[in-house]
């Protein structure tokens, strides 16, 4: 079984992977493709909670960038390859917010929750100790494909290159 995990993650994003994933063929392969500038961190959580749950084997192909929530997303696969030419950003995760300061407090006792939940993924798949990790997503990292593979955020570069399909001006707005 083969989809493409392409732009924004939200709402749409998870409907289409659930319905994708309640069909599936036992002992079946699950093969995405990932090229997203991230998105809603609760529809990552869910994409991820989906994946991590498919009892076949998992591939992820980075084929240009998993930025944010994108690269957690990958992280729930067994195995994650990227091309030669490819990206990853981990960084805290961010909520727009409005409020007094107990709905501000709220919000941001909720990113902390967050955030160790994420840690844990990045630092189950790459055994980086998890004070590093939360290092890296507060200075909100970006590492190319030699850099992923080196930190084990994945498990071969693929040598060839992609064009991204995500569109410039969404890395502007995260």
């Amino acid at each position: 079984m083969k989809f493409n995990l392409f732009g924004v993650v939200d709402r749409k994003t998870t409907a289409r992977v659930k319905a994708v994933l309640e069909t599936p063929v036992e002992g079946d392969l699950l093969e995405v493709t990932i090229d997203s500038e991230g998105g809603s961190v609760f529809d990552g959580l869910s994409i991820y909670s989906n994946i991590q749950a498919f009892e076949g084997p998992k591939t992820a192909v980075i084929e240009s960038a998993a930025f944010s929530i994108a690269s957690y997303i990958a992280m729930a696969f067994d195995q994650v390859a990227i091309v030669k030419n490819g990206w990853m950003m981990i960084h805290n995760p961010s909520v727009q917010a409005n409020g007094g300061p107990d709905e501000l407090k709220r919000q941001s006792e909720l990113l902390a929750k967050l955030k160790v939940e994420m840690v844990s993924a990045y630092a189950a798949k790459t055994g980086i100790p998890p004070e590093t990790i939360e290092r890296m997503m507060d200075e909100e990292t970006y590492l190319n494909a030699e850099e992923a593979l080196a930190a084990g955020f994945v498990d071969k570069i693929i040598d060839r290159e992609t064009t991204s399909q995500i569109e410039p001006t969404a890395l502007n707005s995260m």
